[in-house]
């Protein structure tokens, strides 16, 4: 979740507190809202993604060339994120109490289906989600827990690509679409939840250097993320109703893992998130909302059989128009 990181690459949240007032310039999102009567602790918009694309990813676990038709990966990706520090469209800290709070659960149920050749399988996926969030802002603060959105998805798996007593190489790439299912906004909290479709699209792959050490693992992902225009969006400036639309976000996850015995690999993984366009609001502009984050830390895989482990603790090091934090993240899966 940034988690999101990151940009979790289910549903999209956005949060919107009022809290006491603070005579203060605010620049936020490209534009001082203190010329337009929006002072520190008094009606800023505060906007978290939740969405990210870091659960679409497992491939780094291992899928076996020869599954057959009918496989089952029942995925459990678990992701903490806590932030006590606001950047505004500068990076500079925005002076304010404010802490942040979120955890997501997503489950992917991955199948493989008929429709494989020697060097190439497709899957269908379902993917639910559960959130719960908890934040202070100035003088607010609010708790929230339900169900989020649910997912659906379709890709390829290439678990063979090229192979070699030097290299080893194999690929996935799919499309999940998120619908408009987020039940998870209490009453008097705005913007909690956005009524829209969702996208991801996303692409892995995995390099393996057998022959270093005992072996070496680089795997890049790459992800672009989007969604459909809020109809039902609270303007923070008029009160109003309007329509917003998040613009298209592209993420990176890169991987590098040291295979230090058949079970466990140990490694770092850093996260990057990278807004294409400012966010619109009525169709207009919101110059300078272009979103920016960057997140570094340890990662740890293991393997107990059938049960696959991959737990990695992410700081951001760069945030802009965002909140910075430290997420932590734990997958599970389980293979039938």
């Amino acid at each position: 979740m940034t988690p999101h990181r990151g940009s979790a690459l289910g549903a999209a949240t956005f949060l919107l507190a009022l809290a006491s007032v603070a005579a203060a310039d605010l620049r936020w999102r490209g534009e001082n809202l203190s010329e337009r009567g929006i002072h520190k602790g008094a009606g800023l918009p505060l906007f978290h993604l939740n969405i990210d694309g870091a659960h679409g990813s497992f491939a780094g676990l291992g899928i076996s060339a020869g599954a057959p038709p009918g496989t089952i990966y029942w995925g459990f990706y678990q992701q903490y994120y806590g932030a006590g520090t606001l950047r505004d469209d500068r990076g500079d800290e925005v002076d304010l109490r404010f802490q942040l709070d979120s955890y997501a659960l997503v489950q992917r149920i991955f199948v493989l289906t008929p429709l494989q050749t020697t060097f190439v399988q497709h899957y269908v996926e379902a993917i639910p989600i559960v959130l719960a969030s908890d934040f202070t802002i100035g003088g607010i603060a609010e708790s929230t827990a339900g169900f989020g959105d649910l997912g659906l998805g379709t890709g390829l798996l290439f678990p063979d690509t090229y192979r070699s007593k030097w290299l080893e190489a194999e690929a996935m790439a799919g499309v999940d679409v998120f619908l408009p299912t987020g039940h998870y906004r209490p009453g008097g909290l705005h913007n909690l939840s956005f009524d829209t479709y969702s996208y991801l699209l996303w692409s892995d792959l995995i390099f393996h250097l057998p022959r270093f050490g005992n072996g070496l693992y680089v795997s890049p992902a790459f992800y672009l993320a989007g969604s459909t225009d809020n109809d039902d969006f609270q303007n923070p400036v008029t009160g109003s109703h309007s329509t917003y639309r998040f613009a298209p976000a592209y993420q990176q996850l890169l991987t590098v893992l040291y295979h230090v015995s058949s079970r466990w690999s140990v490694g770092f993984e850093g996260f990057f998130d990278f807004q294409l366009a400012d966010d619109r609001l009525d169709g207009s502009r919101i110059h300078g909302s272009v979103e920016r984050g960057r997140m570094l830390g340890p990662l740890v895989t293991a393997a107990f059989g059938r049960l696959l482990v991959d737990v990695s603790v992410l700081r951001e090091f760069e945030a802009r128009n965002r909140p910075e934090g430290t997420r932590v993240t734990a997958i599970l899966y389980v293979v039938f």
